[in-house]
């Protein structure tokens, strides 16, 4: 993955049980699951099928700041294990694994958005399952940490009927659901260049929509160098 292979600052956190190790390495997307006492911590890959970790004890606690609605997003680095744990689809151990912070889709644009959230970025990558939506993309910061941390990405369906906002001339009508990718500095330097993963929850209860109803999914963002309105396809269902 080109996310593993650039020189940049990676800010979701990584918790790495051995990074000396040499052996040929797997990296999946996974969803972490804090089950019940009967069941411990499980994975869920993005296929649904389920995964049993078999180094559970001796693998960093995932941070309880990652866990949105019992669930955990990461970039899992793992080995397919020689047994299978009767109840799971996959046995595996796992090297160390990315956390990816994870929220809510925003359903209707606030009005502090537009001025506070209008800061450039360039998508590199953009993956639809189980009603998540995770994206890798690249912006600029300072070399300060706390400024790094301080940066914020919103994902906003405009459900205004006509879509007011800096977005609004980029919307079709071609059944596509357009969500709206915003990115506040907080007044932060843009200096170095910085990779992110962050994911957001399709929720339909919050959203009161059914994605499915939809040809497929858009998202409009501002461009990292000129600020211009960009609309990409993240999946278009068949």
């Amino acid at each position: 993955m080109a996310a593993l292979s650039m020189a940049v600052i990676i800010t979701a956190t990584s918790c790495l049980v051995n990074e000396n190790d040499a052996q040929q390495r797997n990296f999946r997307l996974m969803s972490f699951v804090d089950g019940d006492a009967t069941t411990g911590l499980y994975g869920i890959f993005d296929d649904g099928t389920t995964v049993y970790i078999s180094n559970n004890s001796e693998i960093p606690a995932v941070p309880a700041e990652y866990y949105h609605k019992g669930e955990a997003r990461a970039l899992i680095d793992y080995e397919v294990e020689s047994f299978k744990m009767p109840g799971y689809d996959h046995t595996l151990r796992i090297n160390g694994y990315e956390c990816i912070r994870t929220s809510d889709i925003y359903n209707n644009l606030d009005e502090h958005i537009p001025a506070d959230y209008a800061e450039g970025l360039e998508i590199y990558e953009m993956i639809f399952a189980r009603n998540n939506i995770t994206l890798n993309f690249h912006y600029r910061t300072s070399n300060f940490s706390d400024k790094i941390a301080a940066h914020d990405f919103i994902l906003v369906h405009n459900k205004n009927a006509d879509h007011a906002g800096p977005f609004q001339d980029a919307y079709q009508e071609d059944g596509f659901l357009y969500l709206e990718l915003y990115h506040d500095t907080k007044d932060d330097l843009e200096q170095y260049d910085n990779l992110v993963k962050r994911n957001f929850k399709f929720d339909t209860n919050l959203l009161g929509i059914n994605i499915y109803d939809y040809r497929g999914i858009k998202i409009i963002h501002k461009t990292l160098n000129d600020r211009q309105n960009r609309v990409v396809t993240l999946t278009e269902f068949k």
